[in-house]
């Protein structure tokens, strides 16, 4: 048996090699994006807008590995996302139980791999060599490298935004906890905030780089600070900007009907006698039209009355032999819908389903198998032209930007976000608050089981209903002509910034 002096000796070795294991350089970017992922992802799902930055500062570092990047991207997706597992229990499609968790967990990590994916590419972008010598240069080389990845990341977030993919990116995240410096999107957008935020977080991490040579220390302190006052000053005068508006009322009603119940025949009959009492109630409070939330319809064949006030309500209609899921506008004495938009975003496996996939023939909800609209998201009625997001497509600012660039005068944010939990629809809000900001718009935004509620073209929340109850209330909506630079030329400045980016890095290249 072996004595206690050689048993502590070799434990005393064993110890060793693991701490030389866990603190090898090598590993460094590993642990950055470890920690760096979740600080992002607390920042992300709880709203925490000021650790954000932190979060972004370990990325830069991390990009050195191609596993610490993927670890960065798929701990925030993890932390931020796991509201996804209320998709649990799926069964009352069909899909058993036992199944039902399985699924949704193989969803779940699929998206984590994505995300992860997508930053990692991006952190391959610092292997090209070009690039990989701004990195390790000196300051002004550093602010090159940092400007040319923050805006392909910012562009990057918002073409994502276009993808089935739903992309909360960086920029949302400026909100709730810096409103001044949301207010920047109305010149540059998301994708603009989301470049400062990388760069915010590009800072923090050459503070602490430099941390041991004063002089150059102090500087970066210095231009830091009275640039992140400069920006903040700008987005508050921003938000002070006046306009020229109209109020017009609407009705919003917030349903509140659980989507496992909805499809039976009671519950249907039951909605129809509610959406008669909520136009009764519209009418009677002066609304010009009532707004109901995605899906409160499940056929295109009229409504039991005829209203006397507009209709603007979710439902499905068949077009060219596919099934839509679709924003019908019943106009004024009108029992049948004149208009409509459909939803050109779609939730993979929930609504649309590859063909890999066949089998689940309504996809994992009791409406799958839809086909998309047309991506044009203005709509236009007898009343003032709308923007319109149906469920997660308030996550596509570029096409929200067009709709009120081509005349829409408020924004229509239609969902339904049931049986997810309140981190969604706190994460929804955010978005919602981001895009009528970007646009210099009101916001309505009705919900299922929330949020619903009216949004200023300042992004202050003016009205909101209390979540998982049913509700109707008529708000003042604001219709605004102006438009704001971001609605004009959207995603101009970061490309200009990218391509400006890009003739220094040559320039530099050719004098070399």
């Amino acid at each position: 048996m072996p004595s206690n002096d050689k048993f502590e000796s070799r434990e005393g070795l064993l110890d060793l090699h693991l701490a030389k294991k866990l603190f090898n350089p090598n590993r460094t970017p590993i642990y950055q994006g470890l920690f760096g992922g979740i600080l992002t992802g607390f920042a992300f799902g709880q709203g925490l807008t000021f650790i954000m930055p932190f979060g972004i500062a370990f990325l830069w570092p991390a990009t050195s590995s191609f596993f610490g990047t993927f670890l960065w991207g798929a701990l925030t997706f993890v932390i931020s996302h796991n509201w996804i597992f209320a998709l649990h229990p799926i069964d009352w499609i069909g899909i058993p139980s036992s199944l039902s968790l399985t699924i949704v967990f193989f969803i779940f990590c699929v998206c984590a791999i994505i995300s992860g994916g997508l930053v990692a590419i991006w952190g391959l972008i610092f292997k090209v060599p070009v690039i990989s010598e701004l990195k390790e240069g000196g300051l002004k080389e550093k602010i090159v490298c940092c400007c040319l990845l923050s805006a392909i990341w910012g562009l990057g977030e918002v073409y994502l935004s276009k993808s089935p993919l739903f992309w909360i990116g960086t920029g949302a995240n400026t909100l709730p906890g810096d409103i001044f410096l949301s207010g920047l999107s109305k010149w540059i957008g998301s994708g603009g905030l989301a470049l400062i935020q990388m760069s915010i977080g590009f800072w923090l991490w050459n503070i602490y780089l430099f941390r041991k040579n004063l002089y150059v220390f102090k500087k970066i302190i210095l231009y830091g600070i009275s640039s992140l006052l400069v920006l903040h000053f700008t987005g508050f005068i921003l938000l002070l900007k006046g306009h020229n508006i109209d109020p017009y009322p609407i009705a919003i009603w917030q349903t509140n009907v659980p989507i496992r119940q909805k499809f039976n025949f009671e519950n249907q009959l039951n909605i129809k006698k509610q959406l008669t009492q909520s136009l009764n109630y519209a009418r009677n409070f002066g609304a010009s039209v009532l707004v109901t939330p995605e899906g409160t319809l499940l056929d295109e064949n009229g409504i039991n009355t005829i209203p006397e006030v507009s209709l603007i309500t979710g439902g499905f209609r068949n077009y060219n032999g596919s099934k839509r899921s679709s924003l019908l506008v019943f106009e004024s004495k009108e029992k049948n819908y004149s208009k409509s938009i459909d939803k050109y975003r779609l939730v993979p496996l929930g609504e649309w389903i590859p063909e890999i996939f066949g089998f689940l023939n309504n996809g994992l909800s009791a409406v799958g198998g839809l086909k998309p609209g047309l991506p044009s998201r203005k709509l236009e009625w007898s009343g003032p032209a709308a923007a319109i997001a149906i469920c997660y497509e308030i996550s596509d600012g570029n096409s929200i930007a067009q709709a009120v660039d081509r005349g829409a005068e408020w924004i229509l944010a239609s969902s339904n976000l049931d049986p997810y939990p309140i981190a969604l629809q706190n994460q929804y809000l955010l978005l919602a608050r981001l895009r009528s900001i970007e646009n210099s718009r009101n916001l309505v935004s009705v919900a299922n089981t929330g949020p619903s509620g009216l949004i200023s073209a300042s992004g202050s929340i003016e009205r909101i209903f209390s979540p998982f109850k049913s509700q109707i209330d008529v708000v003042n909506v604001d219709l605004i002509r102006d438009k704001s630079i971001y609605t004009r030329y959207k995603e101009a400045p970061l490309m200009m910034l990218i391509l400006s980016s890009i003739i220094i890095i040559s320039f530099k290249s050719i004098q070399n």
